[in-house]
This record gives C-alpha cells, sequence and structure tokens, in this order.
C-alpha cells in the first residue's frame, strides 16, 4: 500500500475534503415535509438515519416514493453552504503533491466543473486538484460513481488499479470496487457508521483523509 505504488488519487468531495453540510441536506428535508404537509421527523431521527446511511428510511413506505422525487425536485447545490475544508486536507493533498501523485475529486455533484472550481477558490484545495470530474446530466444515479471514475481513467491514461480512491458513503467504495481500483479507503468523516463502511470491503478504514500520508508511509 505504499504510495510509490499510485499514479493518481482520486476523492470523493462532501465527507471526505470538505464537512458534510448535514444541516442543509436537514433543512431540505423539512421543507419536503412542509410542501407534502405531513408530520416531520426529529433532528435525532434524521441524524440516526443518515448515520447508516439511509437517507430516506424515516419515510413511510407509501409515501417514500413521493417524498424522494420532491426532494430532488426541490434541492439545488446552488444554495448548499459555502466549502468547510476538513483537518488535514490540504496536509494531505500537499503529501501527494510531493510524492507526485496527482488528486483528482470524483463528485456526483451535477453542478459543472467549473461552478465547483470557482466554489473553492481561496480554500487553498484548488492549489492541489488538477482536475474535476463531476456528474453530467446522462448520469442519474448519484450514487453510482463507475462513469465518473472510468472517465478520469481514460483522460489520464492510467489503469483503475494504478489508482487510490477515498470516499466516506458506501457507493463511493462500491464504485470504486466494481471499477478495480487498486486501493479503496472509506473515510468516517462524513458521519456514516464503520460497521456501514465496512461492509462494502475497503483496502483501509480511516478517520480522516488526515491519517492516509501516516497509514501509506508506514506499509
Amino acid at each position: 500500500m505504499k504510495i510509490t505504488n499510485y499514479k493518481l488519487a482520486l476523492f470523493d468531495l462532501d465527507g471526505t475534503l470538505i464537512k458534510f453540510a448535514k444541516e442543509f441536506l436537514f433543512s431540505q428535508t423539512r421543507a419536503v415535509y412542509e410542501k407534502l404537509s405531513i408530520e416531520e421527523a426529529s433532528t435525532e431521527t434524521l441524524e440516526e438515519y443518515f448515520s447508516k446511511f439511509d437517507f430516506f428510511g424515516f419515510v413511510d413506505d407509501a409515501k417514500r416514493s413521493e417524498f424522494e422525487r420532491v426532494y430532488w425536485e426541490l434541492f439545488n447545490w446552488a444554495d448548499y453552504p459555502a466549502p468547510e475544508v476538513l483537518a488535514g486536507t490540504l496536509d494531505t493533498l500537499s503529501w501527494l503533491k510531493e510524492n507526485d501523485v496527482p488528486s483528482v475529486i470524483v463528485t456526483s455533484r451535477d453542478e459543472k466543473p467549473e461552478g465547483i472550481a470557482e466554489r473553492f477558490s481561496g480554500t487553498g484545495i484548488e492549489d492541489f486538484i488538477i482536475h474535476i470530474q463531476s456528474r453530467s446530466e446522462l448520469e442519474k444515479e448519484w450514487h453510482d460513481k463507475r462513469p465518473q471514475i472510468e472517465t478520469v481513467c481514460r483522460k489520464f491514461q492510467v489503469e483503475p488499479r494504478e489508482c487510490l480512491f477515498a470516499g466516506d458513503v458506501p457507493p463511493d467504495i462500491e464504485s470504486a470496487k466494481a471499477c478495480g481500483v487498486g486501493l479503496k479507503i472509506a473515510l468516517l468523516s462524513g458521519g456514516i457508521r464503520k460497521e456501514v463502511l465496512e461492509v462494502t470491503g475497503p483496502d483501509l478504514c480511516l478517520e480522516s483523509v488526515a491519517q492516509i500520508p501516516q497509514k501509506l508511509a508506514l506499509d
């Protein structure tokens, strides 16, 4: 698992490099409750289901399909809070650069890469990220990052096994595994329970990206 084994570092964004704005997601959920005129779940309930990566599990089965549809109709990335870089992110990105491993963002956001880059101007992240691969309009499944991973590998002419991928939700690891990524790192920094992430079979499960340099330097 030494860093010299890899040619490219792929990173999820929210919950991996920046703080996952759960409060914003919860406010979006409350907006759906209001629009549908149904009794809303408590913050504690939302937190519980979020940690289990069951974002809509708190909604009655009979109403869940409509709830999800309205949620995504109302959702707007333009309203998402300003990015808060997680502790250790810049140090890890700097360490990767020093070791000649370029860093790429692979995100399920359906914003244009230019718009995402503009949001991070001034945070320091832009000094280390060489490319942002967001989800295209044709890629309807937000949780499936295989198309983004495959596109990045083609663009930089690397094999998936020559890449490491770090993400904070189960689909990140599942997508990386399906693509044959060489090192799959699950992170607890997004608020998902460790046991939920471990079910997906990551190669490493770490508290945050801050631990990557130490772990890969020691192995």
